[in-house]
């Protein structure tokens, strides 16, 4: 299994431990401290209790020295000791007031001063002050044990005190047992967390993997393979979205082949026309030096082509790669359109095409930049002249339409069968009929025209129909209008001339 799944499974398993085992382990611990804190508040309010009943019960005997024998078997020090230790795991200890120890529930010390090393706080509580502790006796081999001293008053004045230890044994023990019950429902529940945990990140995981191994097959290279669909929202979405990029993939790859196929065939064709001239020239010129007022022209010909499509190649280039952001400025729209149209007035004259231009309002505008809309409607009118017979028009007109403005370049051409209009902005595509020497196109100049629209925020598109001519209409965003040029002052000499 692949790394990242199993991260995606030990982070489930850590995180659903942390969210709920940690919280309980802390509730266990706090429960048992506050359990134990409430036991040795209970028992110390017992042995306290204990204390002073026993203080009260035997503090007449204590006073009168020795009591009669039906007393003493009633309340004397003895009687009370042993009855205590009989019925509780408290150990009892009484002193008179001279601090001699008048009775123990072990027997131990009795007739002997307070041992203030084994016995401490019954001398304190001779003097009235009553106390209670707990500590490491040597009574209960140095096990935690609590104790509390009680003064013996009669008549105002104190006869003796009775001390009351026990051990907190069996309340750790009580605790401990409690602690390791919570623990182990704790871990009990920690591993149903984990199982449900492991079950949970299956129906996770089984889909990221599903998709990784798809992923991985797509990387490899193989474009044709699709993600099934399924599972949550959110991985089917994501398995859709792999099937679109690998769709968008696939079709690129496409495209990036047919782009190199058409390249490597457009530069062919003008190489091996060059070679094959060249070679004629350098085996035959010699003998025949009209070789070389042919062919040399056509070399120089070819030669050209290929500078333009290197030209146009490295254009389009820079467009598609995202890097050419267009230099935005109000332009007027019929000045642009007047310098076109001048620039091939020559050839059109040569062609016997007319050239005219039209825009509804010398004030409209656009937002450009000029040299790649220059080159767009350069490019526009040099395809129309190509296909256009002598006596016919191309006429470029500019209107506003919904604040945006609307440019038509129009020819009364042979026109383009509606088959290949889909095409005519597509990579080194040419309609058959204007494959020829003659011709001289790349195939190139349009693609790059609908780039260079498209990065404008424009949109081209293209009306035709055989012996119809052809009309590209292209839209921009329009500017604020141009201010309209003011006129040339005429010359004082001919001021009230008729």
């Amino acid at each position: 299994m692949p790394g990242p799944m199993r991260s995606i499974r030990r982070r489930l398993i850590a995180g659903s431990l942390l969210i709920v085992g940690l919280p309980l382990l802390v509730f266990v611990l706090v429960a048992s401290s506050v359990l134990w804190r409430f036991y040795r508040q209970q028992l110390g309010a017992d042995v306290t209790a204990q204390a002073r009943l026993m203080a009260d019960l035997v503090a007449p005997a204590l006073a009168a020295g020795s009591p009669p024998p039906d007393a003493a078997r009633t309340y004397g020090p003895e009687y009370v000791a042993g009855h205590w230790q009989r019925r509780s795991a408290s150990r009892v200890t009484i002193a008179d007031a001279r601090g001699i120890v008048r009775a123990s529930s072990v027997g131990e010390g009795v007739g002997a001063p307070i041992d203030d090393a084994r016995r401490p706080g019954m001398r304190d509580a001779l003097s009235g002050r009553g106390n209670a502790t707990a500590w490491r006796s040597p009574n209960f081999a140095y096990e935690d044990t609590l104790y509390a001293n009680a003064p013996a008053w009669h008549e105002g004045r104190i006869t003796g005190v009775v001390r009351v230890a026990q051990t907190l044994t069996a309340i750790q023990q009580r605790v401990a047992r409690l602690r390791s019950t919570l623990l182990l429902v704790v871990a009990l529940y920690a591993a149903v967390i984990v199982a449900l945990t492991l079950v949970f990140a299956r129906t996770i995981v089984r889909p990221v993997e599903r998709l990784q191994a798809d992923a991985h097959r797509i990387a490899s290279g193989d474009l044709s393979h699709r993600v099934a669909v399924g599972g949550p929202a959110e991985i089917s979405e994501l398995a859709a979205t792999l099937n679109r990029m690998t769709s968008r993939l696939e079709l690129l790859e496409g495209l990036r082949r047919r782009y190199v196929s058409d390249v490597s065939h457009e530069l062919r064709t003008p190489l091996t026309a060059i070679r094959s001239m060249a070679e004629t020239i350098l085996q035959y010129g010699d003998g025949d030096p009209g070789l070389r007022e042919r062919y040399l022209p056509r070399i120089l010909t070819q030669t050209d082509r290929l500078a333009r499509m290197v030209t146009q190649l490295l254009d389009l280039a820079h467009i598609e790669s995202g890097n050419y952001v267009p230099s935005l400025a109000p332009l007027a729209l019929g000045e642009l359109l007047d310098e076109v149209a001048l620039t091939h007035a020559a050839r059109a004259a040569e062609l016997g095409v007319a050239v005219e231009t039209s825009v509804s309002d010398p004030r409209l505008a656009v937002r450009g930049d000029r040299d790649r809309l220059v080159q767009v409607f350069m490019n526009l009118v040099d395809n129309a002249l190509r296909y256009t017979p002598r006596g016919g028009s191309v006429r470029l007109d500019a209107v506003a339409a919904r604040g945006r403005v609307e440019v038509t370049v129009a020819d009364t051409g042979r026109g383009v069968p509606a088959e290949h209009l889909p095409h005519l902005f597509e990579r080194f595509y040419r309609v058959e009929t204007a494959r020829s020497p003659q011709a001289g196109g790349t195939g190139l100049g349009l693609a790059i025209v609908r780039q260079i629209v498209e990065a404008h925020g424009g949109h081209i598109r293209v009306d035709s129909a055989p012996g119809g001519g052809t009309t590209f209409t292209i839209e921009l965003p329009g500017a604020e209008p141009a201010p309209l040029a003011p006129p040339e002052p005429r010359p004082a000499s001919e001021e009230g001339a008729p």
